[in-house]
């Protein structure tokens, strides 16, 4: 339908014909529950699509006992998504609520991102939003090794958790690495500043695909392996740990 059709800033590519100009990898759906970008801008639904190299905005309207969706896009100077890029290896993939009201988006990219170069092939990108709806900071948080995210979560300090993979050894003294890609944890302050970068890995690969930040601080991770991980016995596959 219509409001599956994305707007690019860029020629995107897809396998079939039917697919052409809409969403096909929708994921990191974020009701934003803050008013830092704006009191207007309160429950509206942002939806990352890596493979279109954008986030679209949604706001909601009730209809009843349900609600429709109206899609917010860019008009000038041509039709444009909520935040769009021209690097084809831009990929956002997760968002989260600030307790300040702000918005945080990670993405993946091999090319500079507002002032930020990538320290490897491929980087993870973190951005913070402010009430204007534009860019905070820019933090990239990989190494030299190629590193790739997958999730996102903030504390009610505003510390920042990022898990993802890295296909090599980060240049920490907190790095050990198996064979294939490690699991990572990047862990920032409410600024961007670092505190702390975790890398461990199995004989085989493996993935940390989600963290969450505990009222404590605590940070806890699940992810996914085709080996023994952390001294779990595997059963043969893929494991979740």
């Amino acid at each position: 339908g219509g409001e599956s059709r994305v707007y690019p800033a860029i020629e995107t590519s897809t396998t079939a014909f039917s697919h052409t100009g809409t969403h096909t990898a929708a994921c990191g759906v974020l009701v934003y529950r803050g008013t830092g970008l704006g009191p207007d801008r309160a429950g509206w639904v942002f939806v990352c699509d890596p493979t279109g190299f954008l986030v679209a905005a949604h706001q909601l309207h009730p209809v009843g006992m349900t609600f429709r969706a109206e899609r917010k896009i860019r008009e000038q100077p041509t039709k444009l998504d909520w935040l769009t890029s021209t690097d084809p290896w831009f990929r956002p993939v997760s968002l989260a609520n600030g307790p300040d009201g702000s918005l945080y988006v990670i993405a993946d990219a091999t090319a500079k991102v507002n002032g930020q170069t990538p320290k490897g092939k491929s980087d993870v990108i973190l951005m913070k939003y402010d009430t204007t709806g534009q860019v905070s900071w820019t933090r990239s948080l990989g190494s030299a090794a190629p590193a790739q995210g997958f999730s996102l979560a903030i504390g009610a300090d505003g510390t920042l958790a990022v898990a993802g993979a890295v296909d090599g050894r980060a240049d920490t003294l907190t790095s050990t690495t198996g064979n294939g890609l490690d699991s990572f944890v990047a862990v920032v302050d409410a600024e961007g500043r670092d505190k702390w970068y975790f890398q461990q890995g199995a004989t085989g690969s493996d993935s940390a695909t989600q963290v969450k930040v505990g009222d404590d601080g605590s940070v806890y991770v699940m992810g996914t392996t085709t080996a023994s991980y952390g001294g779990a016995a595997t059963f043969g596959g893929k494991d979740v740990y």
